[in-house]
């Protein structure tokens, strides 16, 4: 289970009109419902990216089905996807023949497993995602998507573009005032600093500042501020006492409470 991140990002412009275009502009929605802020509305991710993670083992199997074993054939695009999302590969830089070999016979090994599987409820009691008409289909599409993205699917994808694997959630806005807000949200693992560079660049005359904080207080957290894209201001709370006062001060807690809780004094 993933760690959540604490974000609290305040936005000011110049006028009310550009905060309320900014709100209209980032509002987004999930299979919860709609979202005053989301990932999807600032960086959209191509819909055919959204289908199962890892599906290393499909990408090459199609790969190796369309272009043969030798990776000079491959597109550029389709290489790096191989090595950045096949965990056999260890993200090696330079693809070899033998590599596609190693992948594609794992990649057989689990296809023969579904090809005798039709029912697709006995699959999901056997937590075997596919059969293999299924397995097929995903790798077309995943080869597809290396090609015209450079990506198979959505994880990778998301970590590029935003930073973290999912979109943000328990989003919360504040109005300080006409032309200043306050969006806390959640992410996973990190802060979506990705996104919010691009946020920057889509809002050139907003200036963005953004604290985050583990909910592991006192690790992975700091401060950062964009305007136009560009890195104003970054830096992280010293380690210790600083770091505990500055994430426990984020997501709301009494330092000296959780210090105690925690036998630190």
């Amino acid at each position: 289970m993933a760690n959540n991140i604490m974000n609290i990002m305040s936005v000011s412009f110049n006028s009310q009109a550009e905060l309320e275009d900014f709100l209209n502009r980032v509002k987004g929605k999930d299979d919860d419902g709609e979202k005053d802020f989301s990932l999807q509305s600032v960086v959209p991710m191509p819909e055919s990216l959204q289908i199962v993670s890892p599906c290393d083992r499909m990408l090459a199997w199609a790969a190796v089905n369309k272009y043969g074993i030798d990776p000079e054939k491959y597109p550029e695009n389709v290489r790096k996807a191989i090595c950045r999302e096949t965990f056999l590969l260890h993200r090696k830089e330079k693809l070899t023949a033998s590599d596609m070999v190693s992948v594609c016979k794992e990649a057989a090994e689990a296809r023969s497993k579904l090809e005798h599987v039709k029912d697709s409820k006995l699959i999901n009691l056997k937590r075997i995602p596919y059969n293999v008409e299924e397995f097929d289909t995903v790798a077309e599409r995943a080869l597809e998507n290396a090609v015209k993205y450079g990506y198979a699917s959505w994880y990778y994808w998301r970590v590029a573009n935003w930073g973290v694997k999912w979109d943000v959630f328990d989003v919360n806005i504040r109005r300080i005032n006409d032309t200043e807000i306050a969006i806390n949200f959640k992410t996973p693992w990190n802060t979506p600093a990705c996104a919010i560079v691009e946020l920057s660049r889509k809002f050139p005359h907003a200036n963005i500042r953004v604290k985050y904080a583990d909910e592991d207080i006192g690790s992975n957290c700091g401060w950062y501020a964009l305007c136009k894209g560009d890195f104003v201001d970054d830096g992280y709370p010293s380690k210790g006492n600083a770091a505990i006062d500055f994430a426990c001060n984020i997501w709301g807690y009494d330092a000296n409470a959780y210090r105690a809780e925690m036998s630190l004094l």
